[in-house]
């Protein structure tokens, strides 16, 4: 298991909006100045969050085991 976290010196409901509003993620939501993201939308369902990411965990899992 791989758990990723940070600690964010911010209050709370800040760390919300700006994890959640599309305004805020086109200008955090890249690892290095070379990468762009120039459009966000965000669906609050959780089912279909929850079924997009595990879909990326698993190809991430199946990509990493394949090559053992």
């Amino acid at each position: 298991m791989i758990t990723i976290e940070t600690i964010i010196n911010a209050p709370i409901d800040q760390v919300w909006k700006a994890f959640n509003s599309p305004e805020d993620i086109v200008k955090w939501n890249q690892a290095s100045d070379d990468w762009h993201c120039p459009k966000a939308e965000n669906d609050f369902s959780t089912e279909m969050q929850q079924q997009g990411w595990q879909a990326i965990l698993n190809s991430f899992k199946n990509y990493v085991e394949s090559k053992q």
